[in-house]
């Protein structure tokens, strides 16, 4: 009930009142976006912004932001300059997507955006969350009882929201695991369901060879680990690991220095002062969170929060950046 009036007012001020939207100051803060997939057919199992839905909001942003790289907005904060009215876009993970959808779309408006690599994916590792998503999607069987960080838990699997919720459900379990036993639970997890993800697993990564055309076109490469843990349940060694070689596996690839960095996961507490403090120690010069809200002047480098853009309505997209919760 409530979401389509806020819908409704949404659209009766963006066609009414462009003004409210175009040319109108944000204060002196600026705003990074957070998008992962792009997809032109949804599947619930593994959830994507639909690429018509993110062409409108790219041509929006053109219009009323001046759209500048993650690197460049780390710049002025940092010296104190102007934030007013000004965006940065970035994509997590490294999905092949990114390239085949999104990059042609920033190349057309002239945007520039900054896409979070982990490593290992484009090596050809499967992430494990995706590995999870496409268990749930496929298993024959109704209902499941697994062992998840040493505890057992039955599992309802009849209908589409209960895969879905399981596949929630899972991943909080799992990604509090650390990185040396979370292969052995996946292979569990998947044998007592009676899936191999692999051959299911068509190329969903980008490959070296599209990151370097993107970096080469201007577009900014920024490292999301190795392996996509969480950061602040790793020792001091497994923490440098992540942070140091993800760094110089991308520089290696793309003969480029790397300065910008997205914690996995993104909030407060999966990464901490010891993680802030190796990336400053490696030469980041910045980090993005999942923390929801703006850039201002005295905002953190190594916390950067973003807005999330799962909202496909775009009057209520444009209300959200504009006018969204600040932290």
């Amino acid at each position: 009930m409530f979401r389509p009036l806020k819908q409704t007012a949404a659209a009766f001020l963006f066609r009414t009142s462009r003004v409210l939207f175009k040319g109108r100051p944000s204060g002196e803060r600026a705003v990074i976006l957070n998008y992962h997939q792009l997809c032109e057919k949804e599947d619930l199992f593994l959830p994507a912004l639909s690429v018509s839905v993110f062409r409108k909001q790219a041509g929006w942003l053109a219009e009323n932001f001046k759209v500048i790289s993650l690197e460049e907005l780390a710049s002025r904060q940092r010296k104190g300059l102007s934030l007013k009215n000004l965006a940065a876009i970035t994509f997590d993970d490294g999905y092949a997507d990114n390239y085949e959808f999104a990059f042609p779309i920033l190349k057309a408006l002239k945007l520039p955006a900054t896409f979070f690599i982990t490593t290992r994916f484009i090596d050809g590792e499967i992430p494990w969350f995706d590995r999870i998503k496409l268990t749930f999607r496929e298993t024959k069987a109704n209902k499941t009882r697994l062992r998840l960080n040493g505890r057992y838990y039955d599992i309802q699997l009849k209908t589409h929201e209960d895969r879905i919720r399981a596949i929630s459900f899972v991943k909080n379990k799992l990604k509090i695991i650390p990185v040396s036993d979370l292969a052995d639970y996946l292979t569990e997890i998947e044998e007592r369901l009676n899936v191999i993800v692999k051959p299911l697993y068509s190329r969903r990564m980008m490959r070296w060879e599209q990151i370097r055309e993107m970096s080469d076109a201007g577009m900014t490469i920024g490292s999301h680990t190795c392996s996509h843990p969480i950061l602040s349940i790793l020792s001091e060694n497994e923490l440098r690991t992540e942070i140091v070689q993800s760094k110089a596996r991308l520089e290696e690839e793309l003969n480029r220095p790397i300065r910008t960095f997205c914690y996995p996961n993104g909030k407060a507490e999966d990464f901490g002062e010891r993680a802030k403090r190796v990336l400053k120690e490696a030469g980041y010069d910045c980090a993005v969170t999942t923390e929801i809200g703006f850039v201002r002047k005295q905002t953190n480098l190594y916390e950067l929060p973003r807005m999330y853009t799962t909202i496909h309505h775009l009057p209520s997209f444009a209300m959200k950046i504009r006018f969204g919760r600040n932290k």
